[in-house]
C-alpha cells in the first residue's frame, strides 16, 4: 500500500499510555469498572508496543481462538466426519483435489493431466482448482487423520491466518493495536470470507495478499532494499498461484490498477510508483519463471469464452448492507429480501451497515491525501466489479453497466463479478483501521465503534449453513468395494453433478478405479454433449429424488436406451454405481443391462457384462435412415420438445449451442439444417465438428445442406449453433444421412 508520506506510517496512539493510578486512565464520566478495564487494556498496549513481536503474536492468537470457537468448537466431537461447508456440489471436489498431488507425485503420475476422471480423454487440471499448494502442506494431516481433518484445518487456519496478515498490514499503517485488531477481523472474516467458506477453500486462504501488499508497502517507504523486495515478494505470489490462480489473477489486476491510480493522483511521488511498479513486475516475472511446467499446461489447457454465467453471478446492489443466512445477526429480519448472486457461497458482498457507512463517511471526508483518495477510487472500481455488467436490486437486473465491455476481455471474462467483494472487503478494512486511528480520539468510542464494524459479521454457525455430513457409504469408506471393483475399473456413478458424489467417492477410495465423469470448470468434448451426460446431470431435487428428464414418446425412449448403450461400449464402463436415495429415478435407464443390481454397502452396483464394455456398436442411423439430435442448451436459448425445435430470442448473442455428439461409421453424409426467420441475412452460423476439424456454415432462413466426410472406423461429429445476436430465429434438429 502507497502512503503519502513514510512519516504518516509510524502514527503514535493518541491515548497516551497510564503514567499511574486508575484515574489517570479513565474517560470523563466512565464507570469505576469501565475505568479498571481500560487501565488494564492500556497496560497491555503498552507492553505490546515495547515488544516488537508481542503485537503479531497477541494478534494470531485472538484471531486463532475466534476460528477455533467458530468452526472447531460446534463439530469438534465429530472433526474427521463432519465437514465445513454447506454440502454444495465442490465439496467432493475439493477433497479430491487436495489429495490428488500427493498421489499423484508419489505415485510417478503427471498431477497436471489426469485420467482418474474423465478417463477416455484425460483431464487437464491447470484451469482447475486444483489446489496443489494446499494439498502439499496438508500432507502430513491427510496422511495420519484424513482428508476431512485437513479440509477442516486449512479452513480454520485460512480465517486465521487471513486476518493476521490484514493486522500486520493495518499496524504497520496505524501503529494501533486495537484499530489493527478491527481491521484484521474485517477482512478475515468478511462477508466475502464467511461466504465462500461454505463451498470454495481455494477462495479463502487470502493470507498471501495482504502480505504482498505489505510488502509493497514496505519497498515504496525504503524501509527494505530492492533486493529483500525481490527475493521476498514471489513468495507471497507463489503462494497465491498455487492455492487459486483465479484469485492470484484478480490480484494481479487491482495490483496494477492501484499502482495506475496513485501514478495519475499522486504526482510529487511518480517516480517512486513507477519503480514500485517495476520490481513488482519482475516479481511477477520470477513468479513465472519457477511456475513454468505449470504455466505450460495452462496455456496447452486454454479454453475461449465463460467458465459460468457471468450474468447469473453478478452482485446485488442490496447485498452489501443485507445478510444472507451464513451471518447471524438480522438475517431473520431480511431473509425475505432477494439478492442476486447465484449461490450461498457466492453472496460474496454483505460489508454490514457500519462499514458501508463508514466507507461512505471517509470518502466524504478523506478525500484530500492522494493515498486516501486512491483508496476511496480503488473501492469504488471494486463495487463496480462487484455489481457486473448489469445492476442487479434485490435480484431485478435493471440497468447495464459499462462494467459489461469489461467482462468481455478474455480473461475477466472467466472471472466471477460477485467476487470482486473481496477487494472492497480488504479496503474497508483499511479505511475502518486507518478511521479508527486518526479519526476517532476517545477510547470508548473507539471501542464501540470497532465492536459495531465487527459484530454483524457474526457467523450463523448451524448445520446447514456452515456444517454438514461428509456422506461415504461403507462401501467406498471401507475396503468393500475391492471386492466387487478391480483396479483400474471404469466407473459410472450417478447420478452426475448432485453432491458431486463421484469424485468424493472415488478419492475415499484412494482413486483405485477410474470414472467415466467427473466434475470441474468445464466438461472436455465430445463429453460436453453427450445425451447421458445431459439426461443424468441432476441438478434439482423434486420429493427427495433427483429431477431427470423423462422421454415424451416411444422414439425418444428407444434413443435413451441406444445413448446409454452406446455410452456404456464406447467408454468401456466396467461398473455403475448408484446412490442409495436415487435409485429409483435412475434403474428405469439401466433395464438394458438385463442384470440384477447389487445392494451392497449403501449403494446400488450394476456389473456391467463384458458383452457391453467390449462391443463396439454401429452408429445408430442405417443407410438413408435420418437420425435427429436435439439440442444441449445454455443461456437464454431454450428446446422446445413438442415443436422439436430450438427457439433463440433476439439480441442473443454468443451464444454456443452444441447438438449431441455421437459416433458414426467411415463414409460420406448429408447434414441438414432448418432454420426459421424473419431476417434473410445470417442470424447464426453453425460449426460442424468432424474428429475436431471445424466447417462453419452460415445459416439463414430456410433449409441448409452440407456434406461430410468421416473417416475411419468412427468419427466424433458435433454441431454447435452460434447466434449472432440480431434477430430471432428457431432451428429444428440436425439431421443426418447417409450421401448417395
Amino acid at each position: 500500500m502507497l502512503m503519502d508520506d513514510p512519516a504518516d506510517t509510524v502514527k503514535r496512539p493518541r491515548v497516551k499510555a497510564a503514567s499511574g493510578g486508575l484515574a489517570s486512565v479513565a474517560e470523563p464520566g466512565a464507570a469505576p469498572s469501565v475505568t479498571r478495564w481500560l487501565s488494564g487494556a492500556k497496560r497491555w498496549a503498552r507492553f505490546q508496543r515495547e515488544a516488537r513481536w508481542a503485537p503479531g503474536v497477541s494478534a494470531l492468537l485472538i484471531y486463532m481462538l475466534i476460528a477455533l470457537a467458530y468452526f472447531w468448537w460446534p463439530i469438534h466431537s465429530h472433526f474427521g466426519t463432519m465437514a465445513i461447508n454447506a454440502g454444495i456440489s465442490d465439496f467432493g471436489q475439493n477433497l479430491w483435489y487436495l489429495k490428488w498431488w500427493p498421489y499423484a507425485v508419489s505415485h510417478g503420475l503427471n498431477p497436471f493431466i489426469t485420467y482418474k476422471m474423465w478417463h477416455a480423454y484425460g483431464y487437464n487440471l491447470s484451469w482447475q482448482t486444483s489446489l496443489p499448494g494446499l494439498s502439499l502442506l496438508a500432507l502430513p494431516i491427510t496422511a495420519t487423520s484424513g482428508v476431512v481433518v485437513a479440509y477442516n484445518s486449512w479452513v480454520i487456519l485460512s480465517f486465521a491466518l487471513t486476518a493476521w496478515a490484514t493486522f500486520i498490514l493495518c499496524y504497520h499503517l496505524t501503529r494501533q493495536i486495537w484499530a489493527s485488531l478491527v481491521g484484521g477481523y474485517l477482512f478475515g472474516f468478511s462477508g466475502y470470507m464467511l461466504a465462500q467458506a461454505t463451498g470454495h477453500i481455494h477462495l479463502i486462504v487470502l493470507f498471501p495478499a495482504p502480505i504482498a501488499l505489505y510488502l509493497a508497502t514496505l519497498r515504496y517507504e525504503g524501509r527494505i532494499s530492492r533486493g529483500r523486495y525481490l527475493a521476498l515478494t514471489p513468495l507471497p505470489l507463489l503462494a497465491l498461484f498455487l492455492i487459486s490462480v483465479e484469485e492470484f489473477a484478480l490480484i494481479a489486476i487491482f495490483a496494477y490498477l492501484a499502482l495506475g491510480l496513485y501514478l495519475l493522483i499522486g504526482a510529487d511521488r511518480r517516480r517512486q510508483t513507477l519503480t514500485l511498479a517495476v520490481e513488482l513486475t519482475i516479481a511477477f516475472l520470477i513468479t513465472a519463471l519457477a511456475l513454468t511446467p505449470y504455466l505450460y499446461y495452462m496455456a496447452i489447457g486454454y479454453s475461449k469464452g465463460e467458465v459460468h454465467p457471468i450474468f447469473a453471478y453478478s452482485g446485488d446492489a442490496l447485498g452489501f448492507v443485507v445478510p444472507t443466512r451464513v451471518f447471524l445477526p438480522f438475517y431473520k429480519y431480511f431473509h425475505a429480501v432477494p439478492l442476486s448472486c447465484g449461490n450461498q457461497a457466492e453472496c460474496d458482498t454483505y460489508v454490514g451497515l457500519p462499514l458501508a457507512l463508514l466507507m461512505i463517511v471517509f470518502a466524504i471526508r478523506r478525500w484530500v491525501k492522494p493515498f486516501d483518495r486512491t483508496l476511496i477510487l480503488l473501492a469504488l472500481i471494486g463495487v463496480a466489479f462487484t455489481l457486473g455488467p448489469t445492476l442487479f436490486i434485490a435480484h431485478v437486473p435493471t440497468i447495464p453497466s459499462p462494467m459489461r465491455l469489461v467482462f468481455r476481455l478474455p480473461l475477466i471474462q472467466k472471472s466471477l463479478p460477485v467476487r470482486y467483494a473481496m477487494f472492497v472487503d480488504l479496503i474497508g478494512a483499511i479505511m475502518a483501521a486507518l478511521w479508527l486511528a486518526n479519526n476517532v480520539r476517545r477510547q470508548v468510542v473507539k471501542i464501540a465503534l470497532g465492536l459495531a464494524l465487527t459484530l454483524v459479521l457474526i457467523p450463523n454457525l448451524q448445520t446447514g449453513v456452515f456444517f454438514s455430513p461428509v456422506d461415504v457409504p461403507p462401501f467406498f469408506s471401507t475396503t468393500m468395494y475391492q471386492q466387487y471393483i478391480k483396479p483400474n475399473d471404469n466407473v459410472w456413478i450417478l447420478p452426475l453433478n448432485f453432491d458431486r458424489t463421484d469424485m468424493l467417492w472415488q478419492q475415499a477410495a484412494n482413486y483405485s478405479f477410474n470414472l467415466t465423469s467427473g466434475y470441474g470448470g468445464f466438461t472436455p468434448p465430445p463429453e460436453n454433449a453427450l445425451p447421458v451426460n445431459l439426461l443424468f446431470s441432476a441438478n434439482e431435487i423434486h420429493n427427495g429424488q433427483p429431477a431427470l428428464p423423462q422421454p415424451q414418446t416411444a422414439a425418444a425412449a428407444n434413443a435413451y436406451q441406444y445413448y446409454m448403450e452406446q455410452y456404456v461400449a464406447t467408454e468401456r464402463v466396467n461398473d455403475i454405481v448408484v446412490q442409495e436415495r436415487y435409485f429409483t429415478a435412475c434403474r428405469a435407464y439401466l433395464e438394458f443391462l438385463r442384470e440384477a443390481p447389487l445392494h451392497v454397502g449403501g449403494v446400488w452396483l450394476y456389473p456391467v457384462p463384458p458383452s457391453f464394455s467390449q462391443a463396439t456398436l454401429p452408429g445408430e442411423q442405417v443407410a438413408g435412415e435420418p437420425v435427429s439430435r436435439p439440442y444441449a442448451l445454455t443461456g437464454s436459448a431454450r428446446w422446445d420438445d413438442v415443436a422439436q425445435q430450438l427457439v433463440v430470442p433476439a439480441h442473443t448473442a454468443g451464444e454456443a449451442l452444441a447438438t449431441l455428439t455421437d459416433t458414426f461409421p467411415s463414409g460420406k453424409y448429408d447434414v441438414t439444417l432448418s432454420i426459421s426467420s424473419v431476417s434473410q441475412d445470417p442470424v447464426a452460423y453453425a460449426e460442424i465438428v468432424v474428429n475436431g476439424v471445424t466447417t462453419p456454415v452460415a445459416l439463414t432462413n430456410g433449409v441448409t445442406h452440407t456434406s461430410l466426410s468421416v473417416a475411419g472406423k468412427s468419427g466424433s461429429v458435433t454441431i454447435r449453433i452460434i447466434s449472432l445476436g440480431g434477430a430471432a430465429f428457431t432451428i429444428g434438429d440436425a439431421t443426418m444421412t447417409t450421401a448417395h
